[in-house]
């Protein structure tokens, strides 16, 4: 059964460098003995095409490198990689952070060799560094010796290198590397090109990202496309050496909805595997320096991390804003409130001062609530000097799909900065004005789309106050928002979701009822019989595939035992109550609302589910639909609530049908998933996991 999520907190153009042709064999010289057979001459119209190279050849060509010190005769690796073998005489294309002796850390570089793809490779060859470029992540290093230190000249397989520019979405992947120390032989993984990134470091793609699960070990390794040339390479999320974790666990969403990002978040999964190749075509620099023997001059100055690490308290990012493109002088086409529909770039630009080259930055995309691996950058080395403005971009040549695309950057671990902007959809500017009719000073106002998994910018600035008795007039993009409004100290002054701003409209900081809604001519009676409150109702059209805006306005409650009329048009309609939290109250779908009336009582429900998590991953989703409907509807769990692992949650299901439940962590991905599940009043527990 397939559903859709109503209401779910649901890249580079590179200059073309093409590869001087190799003279030799790519796979190295014909075995000794070989008679040479004649060629068949083919019609002056017909190029012969290359024979796509299998993946037993790519093997051949990949290897093995060592970090490694030297004592008392023999050598203990600290750390691995992988490497390409690019020519037969033993240049090999890898990653700058494998064979980083900036620290001095180990004493040689160990090259081991693959003799079969079932055995482990063997350790032969001692290597140089011929190139590296730290910013890059790319080094390119040589064979310079055996094991004893003799000078060698060695004949090798080698792969072509073939142009990063000409992949293209969907086009195949091979990957190959070696998993790590410890005997493990050589891995294959087949995908796909997913999508590319672009930033301001490089000219043109900065990032090919796949589908393609690919282990830490393989870093540096060997990224092919269907003719096995070489067009990128593994590069691990996470720099450092190949024998620390990967992080794959970081607060990079604001899920206590406290405006803030920092270690009381729930963290979201970013992924334990790479899923990012430089493109081959930013390693032709060094390649060539290498091949001439010429001394490679990075674009910026080698930085040497200090030993304490980065101090990052300085570091700032301001102005965060959106467009739909790049100039030649690095400035935005021009910025958006809202992107249009069919949009290739969704571009972010900001301002920045303490910044030191060396640091380490990420840049965060989500979209619709989801983070895309695809379009975020992660652990990328900082060369933009201390102050100044910067850009990313997501990108997709064949349009960017229509939702809510949600910018967060990081420095040295710290979130820095946050917005989100719509792409597509009929988005008007509308006047919104914030009242506040409190006792206090309004320092901070946040008005952020319904959907994003963050606060985003104040939209005061950074000076601005708005004083009691005053207002504050607000020009936004048409939409459904959440508001987040506190004091000078930041202490919450008031905290509403879901607020409808599709024309112009005025809210209160200080919490008057709204008037109910007048001119339809269907009476809803809302009766609340719960035992607590309810903060928010959805009254949405059975026809629309989302929620909408909530009935209340955004202001008040029904405490319990109290009941509330709402004025709408006859037709028929989904219901939907949440608690204060934002947690399921009641659902129901397909009501007839008609001039005569319909009482629409929350009575009280007994615990009939219980939710354990025996997964190891924090749940931030659960799901509960019942199985008439086919999409999910709304979260139960609220927008701050989660389940870790080993915890449970009772949820009060109304008995008597079947339901759907799902389960999805804070990277938007399904746990666990069960379909048909009939709820009595009897307790049905569900175990989360595998």
């Amino acid at each position: 059964m397939s559903k859709h999520n109503i209401g779910a907190r649901s890249a580079l153009v590179l200059f073309a460098l093409l590869a001087a042709a190799l003279a030799c064999s790519p796979f190295g010289p014909a075995p000794a003995g070989a008679t040479p057979t004649a060629a068949v001459p083919l019609p002056p119209s017909i190029t012969p095409a290359p024979a796509p190279r299998t993946p037993t050849e790519l093997a051949s060509a990949t290897v093995q490198v060592l970090a490694m010190t030297a004592s008392g005769g023999s050598f203990t690796p600290i750390w691995s990689g992988s490497g390409s073998i690019i020519s037969a005489d033993g240049l090999i294309l890898t990653n700058a952070h494998v064979v980083d002796d900036r620290y001095g850390d180990y004493t040689d570089l160990g090259i081991s060799v693959m003799e079969n793809t079932d055995s482990p490779p063997r350790l032969t060859y001692l290597a140089e560094i011929a190139a590296v470029d730290y910013g890059l992540d790319l080094a390119v290093i040589r064979i310079v010796a055996d094991l004893g230190g003799n000078p060698v000249s060695p004949d090798l397989p080698f792969v072509t290198l073939g142009n990063s520019d000409a992949i293209e979405i969907g086009d195949s992947l091979q990957i190959l590397g070696y998993p790590g120390i410890g005997g493990e032989t050589i891995t294959f993984t087949e995908g796909a090109v997913s999508g590319f990134t672009s930033d301001r470091s490089v000219e043109g793609r900065a990032w090919i990202k796949t589908d393609a699960t690919i282990a830490g070990g393989n870093s540096g390794g060997l990224g092919a496309n269907a003719l096995g040339e070489l067009i990128g390479v593994p590069t691990r999320a996470s720099s450092g050496a190949e024998g620390g974790d990967i992080v794959d666990c970081r607060p990079v969403a604001d899920t206590n909805r406290d405006g803030y990002i920092d270690q009381n978040d729930t963290c979201v999964p970013i992924g334990g595997f790479i899923n990012g190749l430089r493109p081959v075509n930013l390693a032709l620099p060094l390649i060539d320096a290498a091949r001439s023997g010429v001394a490679y001059q990075p674009p910026t100055s080698p930085v040497e991390q200090p030993v304490e690490g980065f101090d990052a308290s300085n570091a700032s990012f301001t102005d965060l804003v959106f467009s739909d493109g790049v100039t030649a002088d690095d400035m935005p086409t021009r910025i958006l409130p809202a992107l249009p529909s069919g949009v290739s770039n969704a571009c972010a630009f900001w301002n920045y001062e303490g910044m030191a080259d060396g640091m380490s930055w990420s840049a965060y995309w989500f979209i619709d609530g989801v983070l895309s691996q695809e379009g975020s950058i992660l652990d990328e080395t900082w060369v933009g000097g201390p102050d100044g403005s910067w850009w990313v971009c997501t990108f997709d040549d064949a349009g960017l799909a229509d939702g809510l695309y949600e910018a967060m950057l990081e420095v040295e671990g710290e979130v820095l900065i946050n917005d989100a902007v719509f792409v597509g959809g009929d988005r008007p500017f509308v006047d919104f004005t914030v009242v506040n009719d409190t006792a206090v000073q309004a320092c901070y106002i946040l008005i952020s789309p319904s959907g994003a998994r963050n606060w985003g910018q104040d939209d005061l600035g950074p000076t601005e106050i708005v004083q009691a008795g005053a207002s504050r007039p607000f020009q936004l993009p048409a939409g459904t928002y959440d508001v987040l409004a506190l004091e000078c100290n930041f202490d919450v002054i008031l905290e509403r979701y879901g607020i409808d701003i599709t024309s112009p409209s005025t809210f209160s900081l200080g919490g008057a009822q709204s008037p109910i809604p007048t001119g339809g001519d269907a009476a809803l009676t809302l009766v609340n019989e719960t035992g607590r409150a309810v903060c928010y109702v959805y009254i949405s059209p059975s026809t629309s595939s989302t929620w909408g805006a909530d009935a209340m306005g955004g202001t008040g409650i029904i405490p319990t035992g109290t009941s509330r009329e709402f004025e709408v048009v006859s037709g028929t309609y989904d219901l939907l109550a949440q608690g204060c939290d934002g947690s399921r109250m009641s659902e129901t779908y397909g009501v007839t609302l008609s001039p005569s009336g319909y009482t629409w009582h929350l009575p009280f429900v007994p615990i009939t589910l219980r939710i354990s998590n025996g997964s190891s991953t924090t749940l931030c989703d659960v799901f509960i639909s019942p199985s008439t409907v086919d999409y999910w509807g709304g979260d139960w769990l609220g927008r701050v609530e989660v389940v870790e692992p080993n915890w449970t949650r009772e949820f009060a299901v109304p008995p008597g049908m079947a339901y759907d439940l799902m389960a999805r962590d804070c990277g938007g991905n399904t746990v666990d998933e069960e379909y048909g599940v009939q709820i009595t009043t009897s307790l049905y527990n569900w175990t989360v996991g595998p």
